[in-house]
């Protein structure tokens, strides 16, 4: 049912069919299979994002009106997500425009009043049950923000305390952090500033007669970003020690090889060697880490700043 469900040429139809819509284009932009606990699968159905999750064939709709036949799977159209239920409001332009324009302290009253009236709201990157990433900015003026809304309000105040906290060590080196602005917690939304720059992970799939040498810097510029998170200051409150992490990857495992025996055995493989491998390593000064660090999370700003993005699964570990 689930390889059904991710088969766009056989959902299509039937989206249209549960949504009383015409014929439209559908591609599957992303997907989640945890074993036995859920199945969830992110369409694009022409200009509508649909999160679909899997129901087993003898239980009722739950949440959702709309459910599709063969598999059947309860349907939520964007903005609403039965697990974000402030998204509605947190992507609405005349809510989050005078809200932000009061929370920041560094715009002029001309661009404060633009922010309030003509506030524009551009969507990111959406994770169903999770986070919505937007950008909010106004035609008449340069400064814009990234709001980040999150499914629990907890998360929100988490990572809005840990923000401000890091913002002691924000210029540290070769290391930058986007500023915060502030939090919104009736609406579970962090704001920070917009930041400019080239992606690490883009750089990396591009080409030319200087790639190689460009891609090294940039690539040394990020380690030592990293490098000068890890001597900072342990401004985190979070404890995310690696034996944890590691354990998890391998329970996650164990779930894949009820699924795929062959693919689940090599996943075990590599966590049983990790775990035996972090057994041998000496115990290590303790230190923040990012948690989940990869070539996008880097912005490079110029041939001497990089900005290391989204803190929200940092923490204190050995390192």
């Amino acid at each position: 049912r689930f390889a059904a469900a991710l088969d766009a040429h056989v959902m299509g139809p039937r989206l249209s069919v549960a949504l009383n819509t015409s014929h439209r284009p559908c591609h599957v932009l992303d997907a989640k299979y945890e074993p036995g606990i859920r199945a969830s699968v992110l369409y694009q159905h022409g200009a509508d994002l649909i999160r679909g999750d899997l129901l087993a064939p003898d239980s009722p709709p739950g949440r959702a009106r709309v459910v599709t036949d063969r598999p059947r799977m309860e349907l939520s159209v964007f903005p609403h997500d039965p697990d974000l239920p402030t998204l509605p409001l947190a992507i609405t332009a005349s809510v989050m425009g005078p809200q932000i324009a009061q929370l920041s302290s560094t715009l002029t009253p001309t661009q404060r009043r633009a922010l309030s009236r003509r506030c524009r709201v551009a969507l990111l990157r959406y994770r169903p049950g999770k986070r919505v990433t937007v950008r909010l900015g106004t035609p008449v003026s340069e400064a814009s923000y990234v709001a980040k809304v999150y499914h629990d309000p907890a998360k929100a105040a988490a990572v809005a305390h840990e923000a401000q906290a890091f913002g002691r060590i924000a210029r540290y080196g070769a290391l930058r952090l986007a500023p915060t602005v502030g939090h919104l917690p009736e609406i579970s939304v962090v704001v920070q500033q917009s930041i400019h720059g080239q992606p690490l992970d883009s750089l990396l799939r591009a080409s030319g007669w200087n790639w190689a040498a460009a891609v090294a810097e940039a690539v040394r510029l990020a380690a030592s970003a990293l490098a000068q998170l890890h001597r900072g200051p342990m401004v985190s409150t979070r404890m995310r020690p690696v034996e944890k992490e590691l354990h998890r990857f391998r329970a996650r495992a164990l779930r894949i090889c009820a699924v795929d025996s062959q693919v689940g055995d090599q996943l075990l493989g590599v966590a049983e060697r990790l775990l035996q491998t972090f057994d041998a390593f000496p115990v290590s000064l303790p230190g923040v880490v990012h948690g989940d660090c990869k070539p996008g999370q880097f912005l490079l700003a110029n041939a001497s700043t990089v900005y290391l993005l989204d803190f929200d699964h940092c923490g204190v570990s050995r390192s």
